[in-house]
């Protein structure tokens, strides 16, 4: 079937113009698997801002950027192409078409519908929601305002988005957070202790920083290392969201997921589960502690002298003098482990080192 040049002109443009639209879902869409840069703003609670009020992004970058709205009013996000005034008006162009819908501005939850100079719009997020954008950056450098078109917010609620190629990779968060688990990084400790509820792991779970670029989760639970991960900590958001209901998540890369404990053979001979009897903290990195009706083990992860690798030991006793002891260890394509059987044949320590692999 031909379509007329008229149709097929007018198909060819909207299938052009939904292309460049930002696409809003949790879950990463088709060709946004891996993304360059992860945006993260937040509504500061009472005071109608951004807790980010700037960010770069490189031309042509694949963006994920999170809107959350922790507040009491409703608030959005809406980037704005740059404009006639190079962005230095902030958005106000896009403000005053909001205004101009009078009665119609709330039917349309104040978002003037097809502006020329709205790029990527969140939707108005109610009290308590969120929205997260997958994006790609414009191609042509320059300043983008981004703004709150709800009357009387633009004031203060705006940002710019820099697109510039000298952009670097990687988180952007702002300084101040309504996610009480959030530190920036001029105020976060290293190493930190959090016991919060993690991703795939029990409800006894404590997730370690060890330093500003290696973390592990471990179960007290079930007494053992459930993974590793690279790169920034945990956002606490969802657990504080949901009343203590949902997950923190993981803001970075596992390198390892652990689906036994190294001590599997000797657990498997024992009469009961362990127990978890608490840990001590040395210059801030927690030792475990659990035995079986048999054993005591201590469990110590700490960074290498280099703080590149990850150095594990386990000091073991028993009480029935029940030796030698095997402890098997996994290593995977991310990490490489240091003899992945060791046998100790009486009380003491027998330590590994744990090693990310660097990217081919």
């Amino acid at each position: 079937m031909h379509l007329p040049l008229k149709l097929r002109l007018i198909l060819l443009a909207v299938v052009a113009f939904l292309g460049s639209q930002p696409i809003q879902a949790q879950n990463p869409p088709a060709g946004f698997e891996k993304i360059d840069q992860n945006i993260v703003i937040s509504a500061i609670r009472t005071q109608m801002k951004y807790d980010v009020q700037s960010f770069t992004v490189k031309p042509g970058a694949k963006i994920k950027l999170t809107f959350r709205n922790p507040d009491e009013l409703p608030h959005n996000l809406i980037i704005c192409t740059p404009g006639a005034s190079k962005g230095q008006d902030k958005g106000a162009e896009l403000v005053n078409a909001v205004l101009a819908l009078g009665a119609k501005g709330a039917e349309l939850g104040w978002q003037p519908q097809s502006h020329p100079r709205m790029l990527h719009s969140s939707g108005m997020i109610q009290p308590g929601k969120e929205a997260v954008l997958w994006f790609q950056a414009p191609a042509k450098e320059g300043k983008y305002p981004y703004v709150c078109t709800y009357p009387g917010h633009f004031t203060l609620m705006n940002g710019v988005m820099n697109v510039s190629r000298r952009a670097a990779v990687g988180i952007v968060r702002g300084k101040q957070r309504s996610d009480p688990f959030y530190t920036t990084p001029s105020m976060r400790q290293r190493p930190q202790v959090k016991r919060i509820f993690m991703p795939e792991a029990g409800p006894a779970a404590i997730a370690v920083a060890v330093n500003d670029d290696l973390h592990y989760c471990w179960d007290a639970g079930e007494c053992r290392l459930r993974y590793i991960w690279r790169g920034d900590f945990i956002d606490g958001w969802n657990v504080w969201k949901g009343n203590g209901n949902g997950l923190a998540s993981i803001e970075g890369e596992i390198l390892l997921r652990e689906d036994t404990s190294p001590l599997e053979n000797l657990l498997s001979q024992e009469s009961e589960n362990p127990k978890f009897l608490g840990y001590s903290l040395t210059d801030g990195l927690p030792s475990f502690r659990w035995k079986t009706n048999n054993f005591h083990v201590e469990e110590t992860i700490k960074p290498t002298p280099d703080g590149k690798a990850l150095s594990r030991s386990f000091d073991i006793k028993s009480a029935k003098g029940t030796y030698p002891v095997t402890l098997k260890f996994q290593s995977s394509e991310k990490l490489s482990v240091s003899g992945e059987s060791q046998t100790l044949k009486g009380p003491g320590r027998l330590t590994v080192t744990m090693i990310p692999r660097h990217d081919p």
